[in-house]
């Protein structure tokens, strides 16, 4: 049976840490699932229907400090103590004193929007319950705007029917379209007495997981790439300076040139570089192994690896997109997306689509494009 059908449960406490008194009321949830509880009068929690799976347990409650804990399928069985420390009392969240936000709150939103929930289809059809929580700041010297939250978010997504419970400390997008998101969430399906609308979400869940990451993840995972439609090659990156750059430049295997990031303090002048993507595809298995002794499934790569999906097209909203803009006027193509794995890293692989560790891979192209909107909770089945 797969470990997926499988179903399992942990029970424990949670506590203030100095006093050691119950904590009623804190949320406990397995992070990037529909796997949610509060505690009762006596502090006490118990999750259900949880996959025999490694996963992050988070432990929220207004007033203390969040809680993360990495549980493996060994734990199953283990009662939980949980024991939070308190957040100092701060009376209000104003904008920073140095915020140039609060002269264009409607412009920054907006900004933060776009880049939080994505440009795609699904993004027309969310919004936040409770705005009110958000605080936005700008970094002048780094030209960055910092969004954080007082309380969980409350995310409705029409689109795919789920209330996404968003635990955001922090993110933030500078001036290049760069995103950085700290935090943690949770999904709850919505319910509608209307047949039609309860169809069009199963539908849109279909449209948004084929091709997703979490997809992509799954079918590596079960050895089903090419089945499921996914094509891999290697890439490599050559620099203006390389004697094959302008050859490459010119080859429909290459992406257009993009200019080198150089770290502050680095004043040398930024080299124009490209992708060169091979002529083959990589089998799975020179990416995919089996760790017997440990055993699980893992990938490694000292390489990055373009993933295509062939089974539906781009979309044209990817296509218009400002930070795209080298997109714009072409003709949808197949959604395109580069993995770079941390070299010498075995990324560890679960049945459901989750990997670890996940600051081990960088995901760029249609995938990096795709944000909260598209998220999908790891217990999803297809079809349902």
């Amino acid at each position: 049976m797969s470990l997926l059908a499988q179903q399992f449960h942990i029970s424990g406490k949670v506590l203030d840490h100095d006093s050691k008194i119950a904590l009623p009321g804190a949320t406990v949830f397995i992070a990037n699932s529909t796997i949610a509880t509060t505690t009762d009068s006596s502090g006490h929690f118990d999750l259900q229907n949880i996959p025999a799976n490694v996963f992050q347990v988070v432990i929220d409650k207004p007033g203390y400090e969040t809680m993360v804990f990495a549980a493996s399928p060994q734990q199953l069985s283990t009662v939980f103590r949980f024991e939070m420390t308190q957040l100092p009392v701060i009376s209000s969240f104003p904008p920073a004193n140095d915020s140039i936000v609060k002269y264009d709150l409607n412009g920054w939103y907006g900004l933060f929007i776009r880049n939080f929930l994505g440009g795609g289809e699904n993004a027309a059809e969310c919004y936040i319950a409770n705005t009110d929580a958000l605080r936005f700041h700008f970094n002048i010297a780094e030209r960055k705007l910092v969004v954080t939250a007082t309380a969980m978010l409350q995310v409705f997504n029409e689109a795919t029917g789920y209330l996404i419970n968003c635990k955001l400390d922090e993110f933030s997008v500078d001036n290049f379209g760069k995103c950085q998101f700290n935090g943690y969430w949770w999904f709850k399906e919505l319910s509608s007495s209307q047949k039609s609308i309860r169809t069009k979400w199963v539908q849109n869940r279909v449209l948004t997981y084929n091709g997703s990451l979490m997809h992509f993840m799954r079918a590596l995972y079960a050895d089903s790439l090419v089945d499921e439609g996914f094509e891999m090659r290697k890439i490599r990156i050559l620099y203006d300076d390389d004697p094959d750059f302008k050859k490459a430049k010119r080859s429909n295997q290459s992406t257009f040139p993009l200019q080198e990031d150089l770290k502050p303090g680095d004043n040398r002048k930024p080299r124009d570089y490209l992708y060169l993507t091979d002529k083959y595809p990589l089998p799975a298995d020179s990416l995919r192994k089996i760790d017997a002794k440990l055993g699980y499934i893992y990938f490694s790569s000292d390489y990055s690896i373009k993933v295509e999906y062939k089974k539906s097209l781009e979309s044209s909203l990817y296509l218009s997109d400002r930070f795209y803009s080298e997109f714009i006027g072409r003709i949808p193509g197949h959604r395109n997306s580069m993995l770079t794995p941390k070299p010498g890293e075995k990324i560890r692989l679960e049945d459901n689509g989750l990997y670890f560790d996940r600051s081990d891979l960088k995901v760029y192209g249609y995938w990096e494009w795709q944000r909260l909107a598209d998220a999908l909770p790891f217990d999803y089945q297809k079809g349902r």
